[in-house]
């Protein structure tokens, strides 16, 4: 059965939340160069940003760090959203930072501080509305793996919860033929795209 209900945000990224709004506390690093972190450095004091594969000095005006350099008492929001937002958090963590807070539960917390993803801005919506035919293209599906990875994406889609996108991972060279795909020979494979 697909499960359209809301997740609620955790008490531990609410406390994050609050902290980071308050201007108060630790100094705020973003992690990440695009929009998004624009989109910070208007809203909140950024002492830096955090980007391991840039030669550049400055971002907006601010320092660009890398991790290594982060001090040990700190508050990073994750701007990474596009491909890898998981790993992102993972080496934040793995770095040592407590205060993390990704960009996700921040348009979740305040929309109207930090704005919607433009990829799925309509999808809660469109969720709530469609539960019925969400159910049915779930109940179509002809395997387990198929049915747990739609839940998934519904269920971030849905909620903006980064922790159900665990256990995906970018594969571009197979994004298409999973193991889990049987292909027949000669069959043919149509990619229709999708918007």
């Amino acid at each position: 059965m697909l499960n359209c209900n809301e997740i609620a945000v955790s008490s531990q990224k609410k406390e994050v939340f609050e902290r980071l709004m308050s201007g108060a506390g630790r100094p705020v690093f973003v992690f990440g160069r695009n929009k998004y972190a624009e989109r910070i450095s208007h809203a909140v004091n950024v002492r830096a940003f955090i980007d391991d594969f840039t030669d550049q000095k400055t971002f907006l005006g601010k320092p660009v760090i890398r991790m290594a350099e982060l001090p040990d008492k700190c508050l990073v929001v994750s701007c990474v959203v596009d491909t890898l937002p998981v790993t992102a958090w993972d080496r934040l963590r793995a770095a040592g930072v407590q205060d993390v807070i990704d960009y996700f539960t921040l348009t979740r917390l305040a929309p109207e501080v930090f704005g919607t993803f433009e990829f799925c801005d309509r999808n809660r919506a469109d969720i709530l509305e469609h539960q019925a035919l969400y159910q049915q293209v779930y109940d179509r599906l002809a395997d387990e793996t198929s049915k747990q990875h739609f839940a998934k994406v519904v269920a971030f889609r849905l909620n903006l919860d980064l922790e159900q996108m665990r256990g995906f991972s970018l594969a571009i060279d197979r994004q298409y033929f999973e193991a889990f795909l049987p292909l027949v020979p000669n069959g043919v494979f149509v990619d229709g795209g999708g918007l």
